[in-house]
């Protein structure tokens, strides 16, 4: 039986609307293909907690709630499932209709054949994840809701700044973790090293552009003025302002070492070239990106609950 073109033709442009990375043309035809339609009442459960997490649901009218230990509702724009899958895991919470809901589902193995067909979209997603991102941290201010740095002292090996040393760096980073060894290597290859004393500046305001600073020993603060006012530290293992290193407010802070640094540099246009040869290294940014956000929210529970 032929689709009907409207429904399509909705479909498409209900992703193109859709926030907070509306898709080009081309991407939104991709998508609304492998998508499929499902009007669902009040009470129907969408998929319970443990099982595999296949499928994202975009909301196009009516209300979601995830039930667990803490209770989310979602409605139109939403997409609920994502944070799990990007995390390679089960689903950690049951979803309910509240209400009628009309649904758009989409097997997330779609969704990753689109960022790895149409890098662009990958990138201007990437960016726009960690730009939200930091928007939500920056509500914790002036701490912001960035992981704290390890202890200065947590360990004491010798650093190696060799090829080699690098790539076992990375692979501590959060970001890379899950990266494959090939990938690390180049991007091992294409970063560099660079050593600051105790309070010299690393970069100032505007100088992270394009740029995506890891520590390799020492600390690392970077500030803001706001408003709101942030400042957090990065200690060894840790990328400066993690995910949102990747949003445009990056170029809002200054860095300066807390303590004598070494940090490793690596081009952000260097790491789309390798992604586009190595889809693992995108596999790994979404699963990273969705574990911060999900320590993130955490925090903010825990501070609600302690007011």
């Amino acid at each position: 039986m032929t689709e009907d073109p409207t429904a399509a033709i909705e479909r498409e442009l209900f992703l193109r609307q859709f926030t907070p990375v509306p898709p080009p043309k081309e991407v939104a035809r991709v998508i609304s293909r492998a998508m499929r339609e499902v009007d669902l009442a009040a009470g129907t459960v969408l998929f319970e907690t443990g099982e595999p997490a296949r499928d994202l649901y975009f909301i196009v009218e009516g209300e979601v709630q995830l039930v667990g230990e803490t209770s989310t509702v979602f409605r139109r724009g939403a997409i609920v499932g994502i944070i799990d899958a990007n995390s390679q895991r089960p689903y950690t919470r049951k979803a309910v209709a509240l209400s009628n809901v009309h649904l758009l589902i989409l097997p997330y193995s779609e969704w990753l054949d689109v960022l790895e067909d149409f890098p662009g979209f990958f990138a201007v997603t990437r960016d726009t994840m960690g730009e939200l991102l930091h928007r939500e941290i920056s509500a914790l201010a002036p701490g912001g809701g960035f992981p704290p740095p390890p202890p200065l002292n947590a360990d004491s090996a010798p650093l190696s700044l060799s090829v080699l040393g690098r790539l076992l760096a990375l692979r501590e980073v959060q970001i890379f973790s899950t990266a494959s060894v090939q990938a690390l290597i180049e991007l091992a290859e294409r970063s560099h090293t660079l050593s600051v004393l105790a309070g010299e500046g690393v970069a100032p305001v505007g100088g992270l552009f394009g740029k995506l600073l890891v520590v390799l020993n020492g600390e690392i603060t970077a500030r803001r003025d706001g408003p709101p006012m942030v400042s957090a530290s990065f200690g060894k293992h840790q990328l400066v302002l993690g995910a949102a290193a990747f949003g445009a407010s990056v170029n809002e802070y200054r860095l300066t070492a807390t303590r004598d640094s070494v940090l490793m540099s690596l081009a952000v246009e260097d790491l789309d070239d390798v992604a586009e040869d190595h889809f693992d290294l995108v596999r790994s940014f979404l699963r990273a990106t969705a574990l911060e956000r999900e320590t993130f929210l955490a925090r903010m529970v825990a501070d609600f609950r302690q007011r």
